[in-house]
């Protein structure tokens, strides 16, 4: 192999890396705007009470990202959960709203409720 062919075979290797890392990019930005028009759906779709604690606590983004979020919710928070039943009448309604899309559990596995906090389980539905 000649210097020359040498020097073109790296050159035409760094071409083609810059390409996919330009194409890569592109396709990336796209989901990124595809990801944020649907959270933007989410959001509304979820009831007005929620919208607060969505948007704060990161539920969306997390959920985006990871596909699926694992949290306790206090009762008496700044969000307005005041304990198990209220807790499971707000997670009905979004359950509802984002129905065959995010699934909702709530808690333990045992089923054992703790008198503060109630674990939430949400999963994007594939």
């Amino acid at each position: 192999m000649t210097d020359f062919e040498t020097y073109h075979g790296i050159g035409n290797s760094i071409s083609f890396r810059a390409d996919l890392m330009a194409e890569l990019a592109a396709k990336v930005a796209a989901q990124d705007r595809r990801d944020a028009e649907m959270r933007e759906r989410l959001f509304q779709k979820a009831p007005e009470e929620l919208r607060k604690w969505l948007d704060e606590d990161g539920v969306l983004t997390t959920l985006f990202r990871h596909g699926k979020y694992n949290l306790n919710i206090d009762f008496g928070d700044e969000y307005g959960f005041k304990d198990v039943e209220d807790t499971r009448v707000k997670m009905k309604a979004l359950r509802k709203a984002w129905k065959d899309v995010v699934l909702i559990r709530l808690g333990t596995p045992d089923g054992t409720p703790e008198p503060y906090r109630i674990p939430v389980y949400l999963a994007a539905v594939m």
